[in-house]
């Protein structure tokens, strides 16, 4: 009989507990990230869910996705803002709807707003409360080279330094910082300079290639099925991308949000690891490391 009033009290201790966090949980301004719907096919529905998700108990607080036309206006963006909250935690917008993002930080001068912009493009502050952000193109570059000298190398080559690196890039829409990246490679061992191309450059000419990075769509490695490592950056659902992508580099508004949110410095990329695409599990192991590198000073 005591044990079971002792169950009973235990039991409804833990459901007051766990009212008490739900009421205060709840209770709390939440945080808002407008989105819409080209970016939730990109990113995966699922997954924009999961991130919702982690970012409510990471901050510990409501987090709204605040859904707006594509072809929608500032006003339009201020407006949905607005309408999801009056007082809303912070804001997080993409670049596309930057302005929107001004006009609403003019307007709510104590609610901080954050505009994440493209790779490396972090600007000015207009208003006190409004911040441009974006990756930290330097970390990014740096682990991007670790790891893909570490799969190069993975690729048998009979120098044992693994065979040559492509690096696709957007170099009008994606700054890079080259001089990061063959520091990561470096601290691989791979002493192999890579190979930079633009996006449209038709790589059929180079052998040996042992890893490929990617900064946007290539038409021409895309287009064929060459079984060589990817590195990919984008926002595009992991599980939508072929077989051959090992890695995706992640700096979606959702990827950055719980860093920003917390006004903190530094804000690399989210690196999604496909490990079952990847069968050495010695390479595994090295990039579980690399991906958590900083540059040296």
């Amino acid at each position: 009989m005591k044990i079971r009033r002792r169950s009973i009290f235990i039991l409804a201790a833990i459901i007051l507990i766990l009212a008490f966090l739900a009421g205060f949980f709840f209770s709390r301004s939440p945080a808002l990230i407008l989105s819409d719907a080209s970016f939730d096919a990109l990113y995966g529905p699922r997954r924009a869910l999961i991130a919702q998700a982690r970012l409510s108990l990471g901050l510990f607080r409501p987090v709204k996705k605040v859904l707006l036309a594509e072809s929608a206006g500032p006003d339009a963006a201020v407006f949905a803002l607005e309408e999801a909250s009056r007082r809303p935690f912070g804001a997080i917008l993409p670049a596309r709807y930057g302005r929107g993002g001004q006009r609403y930080a003019e307007a709510h001068p104590d609610v901080p707003v954050a505009v994440i912009e493209g790779r490396g493009r972090g600007g000015a502050n207009i208003e006190e409360n409004l911040r441009y952000i974006a990756a930290d193109a330097g970390t990014d570059a740096y682990r991007a080279g670790r790891c893909a000298a570490i799969l190069a190398q993975a690729g048998g080559a009979a120098d044992g330094d693994g065979g040559g690196i492509l690096f696709f890039q957007d170099e009008q829409n994606f700054p890079f910082n080259r001089e990061s990246f063959l520091a990561g490679l470096r601290e691989e061992g791979f002493m192999k300079d890579p190979v930079f191309l633009s996006l449209n450059s038709n790589y059929s000419s180079y052998e040996n290639i042992s890893c490929v990075v990617l900064t946007g769509a290539s038409p021409h490695f895309l287009d064929r099925n060459i079984k060589v490592p990817v590195i990919l950056f984008s926002w595009l659902d992991p599980a939508l991308t072929s077989a051959n992508v090992r890695l995706v580099f992640d700096d979606s508004p959702w990827a950055l949000a719980f860093r920003a949110f917390r006004a903190e410095k530094s804000l690399p990329s989210d690196i999604i690891i496909q490990e079952k695409r990847i069968e050495d599990p010695e390479a595994l192991r090295k990039i579980k490391t690399a991906v958590r590198g900083e540059i040296p000073e």
